[in-house]
Parts: C-alpha cells; sequence; structure tokens
C-alpha cells in the first residue's frame, strides 16, 4: 500500500470515530461500536507517556511501548559512567525508571507491563567505552524517531548532549516536532532515509515543505538544510533506533491490535531485519571511535542480528530482551549469545 493511501486510510478512521463522517460513509452503529473498542485510547486522547513524560501521538506515528524505554537506560548506563558502572555485569535499570502505573504507556499484545519492567540489561564487558568523555561532548543520533520520544528524552537527561534525529516520515518529524517544543528541547530533526542524508544532500532525502532536501529543524525551527561536505563528516558518538522490525507472518502477531498504527512503522522485510541490517551497514562511517550503536529488536532476533553485526565489525556491549548495544571496531572479536 502506498504511503499516501496509508495516511489517508489513518485519517479516515480517525474521523470515523468521532462520527464526522458517519452518514456520509454509510458506517453502521455496530461497525462504529466496534471501532471505538479497537481505536487506540493514545490517538483518541492525542498523547501517551513515555519515560514518565507526556508526548504527542498521532496516527502518524507509533504509541510508545515500555521495552523501548530499555534503549534509555542503556543509553543512561553509558554516557558520563564510569568503568565502575559495568563491573556489576547485570543491572536492572527498568525497576528504578521514575513513572506512574498509569502513565506508562500501552504494553505490546500479550505482554504484561509488569514483565517488562521485570527484565534486565545484561553487560558483556568490563569497559565502558565512552568513559572518559564529558557529557557537554556527547553527539545523539536517533534514527527513525517517529513521535521523538527517544530523543527527546535523550536530550532531557542529557541537556548538555547535541542531539540529532532522522525520519523518513515528514508527518512523524512534525509531530516530533510539536514534541521538542512542548519539551523545549533543541532537537535537530532531519528529513531522511536512515541515515542516507548524511551520504548524499539530494538524494534519498524527503524534503519537509518550505526546506531544502536533506532539510532540519533545529530546536522546532526550520532552518537551512545539511550541506553534503559537512553532513559526510558527521559523527555520533551514540546511535538509537526503533525501527520497523515486525514481521507480519510472525504467528504471534496480534494485527487486529496493530491496525490502526502505521504499518510502515512497523513491519520490515527479511524476517523483519531488512532496515536494522541496512542501518548496520550505513553506521560505522558516522560513529566515533568507541561509538555505541544501540538498537531495539524482538527477542526471536538477536542470535540473527548479533551474527549480522559481528560480520560488519561491531561487537555486543549489552543485551536485554528487546534492545542490543554494540560497539564498533576494525577488528572486531568474535563473539556469540548462548
Amino acid at each position: 500500500m502506498h504511503l499516501s493511501e496509508v495516511q489517508e486510510r489513518n485519517e479516515h478512521r480517525k474521523r470515523t470515530v468521532f462520527g464526522i463522517q458517519r452518514a456520509r460513509s454509510g458506517v453502521s452503529d455496530a461497525e462504529i461500536r466496534q471501532m471505538r473498542e479497537t481505536y487506540p485510547l493514545a490517538y483518541t486522547e492525542d498523547y501517551s507517556w513515555f519515560y514518565g513524560r507526556k508526548f504527542t501521538v498521532t496516527p502518524d506515528v507509533l504509541i510508545p511501548r515500555p521495552e523501548t524505554e530499555t534503549i534509555i537506560d542503556v543509553a543512561k548506563s553509558l554516557i558520563g559512567n564510569s568503568d565502575n558502572m559495568f563491573q556489576g555485569n547485570e543491572t536492572n535499570f527498568l525497576s528504578q525508571v521514575r513513572r506512574e502505573p498509569s502513565q506508562a504507556g500501552l504494553s505490546p499484545p500479550g505482554e504484561p507491563q509488569s514483565e517488562l519492567d521485570g527484565q534486565k540489561i545484561s553487560f558483556l564487558t568490563r569497559r565502558n567505552p565512552l568513559s572518559e568523555l564529558p557529557i557537554r561532548d556527547f553527539t545523539i543520533l536517533d534514527v527513525g524517531t517517529g513521535s521523538g520520544i527517544i530523543a527527546i528524552t535523550l536530550s532531557l537527561e542529557f541537556p548538555e548532549a547535541k542531539v540529532t534525529a532522522t525520519d523518513i516520515s515528514a508527518d512523524a518529524l512534525k509531530i516530533a516536532q510539536k514534541n521538542a517544543k512542548l519539551h523545549k528541547t533543541p532537537i535537530n530533526f532531519i528529513n531522511s532515509d536512515l541515515l542516507n542524508c548524511f551520504f548524499s544532500s539530494t538524494s534519498d532525502v524527503n524534503p519537509l515543505e518550505k526546506t531544502p532536501a536533506g532539510g532540519s529543524f533545529q530546536g522546532g525551527e526550520i532552518r537551512e538544510g545539511v550541506e553534503k561536505s559537512s553532513s559526510a563528516k558527521a559523527k555520533f558518538n551514540v546511535i538509537t533506533a526503533n525501527l520497523p522490525y515486525v514481521d507480519p507472518s510472525w504467528p504471534w502477531i496480534d494485527h487486529t491490535a496493530l491496525a490502526h498504527e502505521p504499518p510502515e512503522a512497523l513491519f520490515a522485510k527479511n524476517h523483519g531485519l531488512a532496515l536494522i541490517k541496512k542501518l548496520i551497514q550505513q553506521a560505522p562511517p558516522h560513529l566515533t571511535p568507541n561509538g555505541i550503536l544501540v538498537l531495539e529488536h524482538d527477542p526471536s532476533q538477536l542470535a540473527e542480528l548479533t551474527a549480522y553485526a559481528q560480520k560488519h565489525h561491531f561487537t555486543p556491549l549489552s543485551h536485554s530482551p528487546y534492545v542490543t548495544s554494540l560497539t564498533y571496531s576494525a577488528k572486531a572479536p568474535n563473539f556469540t549469545f548462548n
């Protein structure tokens, strides 16, 4: 389905739920009741919670999931912390997250919130690759930012860090821009397919309205686009990504529960790993020495993701059921999960 058709379908659903087009479209009372029962509350209220903070969400973006908060926990374990942070080798960060139960967002189908709160981040090394870098020098890139929850949360947790975020969807970036203004964070938003904007200033970049190709938002305001000469040299200490990773053929997927969320933000080819693998290919030139790549994925994808990352000179640094962090080295050793 073409992206414009998906957006039109989502907008139509939203209008129908509120009865605006009921008479015109001929939708029955029973159909309206069913849509109200299955339509996500977050879209009805236009907001959801992530890491204890309120964010605007619409059918143009995914509804935040609790497991995505692990990305923030991994980043917090790395940024501004010494090697001593790793000595325990395993840390139950999620139990320490400050949030009210009613603000925890939506759990994935069949996965209770309590189970997600109990998962652990296992560190596979006793050395923090970023331990000696001052926070003020940190550069962070969030790829596939959607509503901007990861980039904005990292900016709030680390106000001195410089945060950039990319997304292929201009409509999603408008929501991210709105959230950045809401939380007063100076995020640089770039409309791009993964890291393509850093390889070319024109090709494979979807320009925002009234913005040059590869254009960006700085602190919620439109500014000049990223020039090819400077963007090609862009490097980041941490790259985070919650990319589409759901394989639509998985038998445990509840398609009814996901029907109202943008499919282009959920599903991916190649067992759900197509975009993650592409990012692993693109990331090395844009990571600083000892830079970290933090990826969300399904637990069933861990072995394949790790094996692929190792072929591209990444070494696993930590893992939890849904989030893996990797550090890049041109001579990365082999490592496998049991």
